[in-house]
This record gives structure tokens, C-alpha cells and sequence, in this order.
């Protein structure tokens, strides 16, 4: 996985043309649930450690990796590997706490102000965000992928926003302005997802999106999955707000 990441970042001029000497490098994967890696629910941890090097390879002074699972945070980042898999690699992980959270100002259609992942962030000085998300079906919205995982950021009484999840994604879309996304389509959950089942759910893929337009990610990860990308509501609201393009072949490198 770390060879196609590589390549899938080359493509688009390295990792240097995104991460510099001396930036301090968010990375958000999808940690959200107590899940092996092989399930398919969460980021591959090689993929995780394979940005991590990249980063720091580059000159980053220093890689943080943090996402607020549904399940018990310390257990979701040990059971899927991901928590030593970024350590190991140079990042320091996270574990975002409630009280982590604040009241911040959205101004999106359906999230207006709602509390965010925002002080340790801030605290820290960060101003490099990549998008680490996986590739996987979804039972409310069709699918996961990069605007989905920016979920993960969000505080509060986050189960309320699944009440109109399509305006919501949009505005997440629009919150968040990532320096790089990354997209984990080594093995696909294509179905029972976003927790994912048996390894019948799973298909092997090794491929690896990789661009800035969250819209063409997630469009083309919608393909992978099997789905029709004109099926999806929220895509196109996000392409209507001009947060991205579906038309994904001149925006995306894939290997």
C-alpha cells in the first residue's frame, strides 16, 4: 500500500507539493468503529503510516492523527491498528475527549453552529488537513468517503444530523477545505456497511484516489462501490454549491 500512495501522490507533483519544511499536519482518518482492519470499516493502518512518512519525509514538524469514533476511541484506534501503525510511523495520535469540543460557526444550510473538533487544532497550530478516508457502503447515505469523514469532527448530539444527511454532507463538504485527500480503496466494503460483517462484504481492490476535489473522490469511489453516482443526493447538492465537480477524470490521479 505505502508503493501506491507514493505513486498516487507522485502523480500529483509528491507529497512536497502539498506538505512542507516546518507545517504542522492534521490527518483525519476514518477510525470510527471497534473493528479489525480487514473488516474494511476504518482507514487501513498502512495507508495511515504510509501519509505519516510521506509527511514527514517532507519536513513536517510534526503529524497529528485524531478522529472521535462512535465507539470508545482508545479501543477503536488499538483494534484497528491504526493507532500504532501512526505512532510507529512518526504521528502523534489524539484522542479527542467532549470537552475537546466548541461552538463553532459553520454557516452551512443545516449545520449552522454546531460544536467541532476545532480547539486542539487551533492549539496546536495546525495548517496542513489531509483527508484519510475508506472506501465503503453506507446504510444512510449510500456511501462513505471523503465528505463523510469529516464526521468524524463533529461533537454533540451528532445522531440528530442522520434527519437530513444529504444537506449535511454538503456542508461538510463546504467546513472543510483539505490540503490533500487521500483515499483508502484498498479493499471495499460493498456491503453492510459502515460496520461492515463478514469478509464476503469485502472486495480487494489496492487502489489508492488521491486529489483535492471532494466531489470527484467520492464520485469515483461511489463507482468502485457498485453505485450510481447520480443515485446520491448529496453529491450532486455539493456539486450544485460549486464545493467540487462529479466530472472526476480531469481532477483525479488513481492507482
Amino acid at each position: 500500500h505505502a508503493a501506491a500512495v507514493r505513486t498516487a501522490l507522485d502523480s500529483l507533483g509528491g507529497i512536497s507539493k502539498f506538505v512542507n519544511r516546518g507545517d504542522l499536519v492534521f490527518i483525519k482518518p476514518n477510525v470510527g468503529f471497534d473493528r479489525p482492519p480487514w473488516v474494511g470499516a476504518t482507514t487501513s493502518p498502512e495507508v495511515v503510516a504510509a501519509v505519516v512518512r510521506l509527511c514527514r519525509q517532507a519536513g513536517a514538524r510534526e503529524v497529528l492523527v485524531a478522529d472521535y469514533s462512535i465507539n470508545d476511541p482508545a479501543g477503536c484506534f488499538a483494534r484497528s491498528g491504526i493507532g500504532r501503525a501512526a505512532e510507529a510511523a512518526g504521528a502523534r495520535v489524539l484522542l479527542p475527549r467532549e470537552q475537546d469540543f466548541e461552538y463553532v460557526r459553520i454557516g452551512g444550510e443545516r449545520l449552522r453552529e454546531w460544536k467541532a473538533y476545532y480547539r486542539p487544532l487551533h492549539t496546536h497550530g495546525v495548517n496542513r488537513v489531509i483527508g484519510l478516508p475508506t472506501a465503503k457502503q453506507h446504510a444512510r447515505s449510500g456511501m462513505s468517503g471523503a465528505m463523510k469523514n469529516w464526521y468524524g469532527l463533529l461533537g454533540g448530539p451528532r445522531s440528530l444530523l442522520h434527519q437530513d444527511l444529504d444537506t449535511v454532507l454538503a456542508d461538510l463538504c463546504a467546513m472543510m477545505k483539505p490540503t490533500l485527500i487521500v483515499m483508502d480503496a484498498t479493499r471495499l466494503l460493498m456491503r453492510n456497511g459502515p460496520t461492515g460483517g463478514g469478509r464476503g462484504d469485502v472486495k480487494i481492490a489496492h487502489r489508492i484516489i488521491a486529489g483535492t476535489d471532494q466531489v470527484a473522490i467520492d464520485t469515483l469511489t461511489a463507482e468502485h462501490l457498485g453505485q450510481d453516482p447520480a443515485k446520491i443526493p448529496w453529491l450532486a447538492l455539493a456539486e450544485k454549491r460549486g464545493l467540487g465537480t462529479m466530472n472526476y477524470n480531469s481532477k483525479l490521479r488513481r492507482v
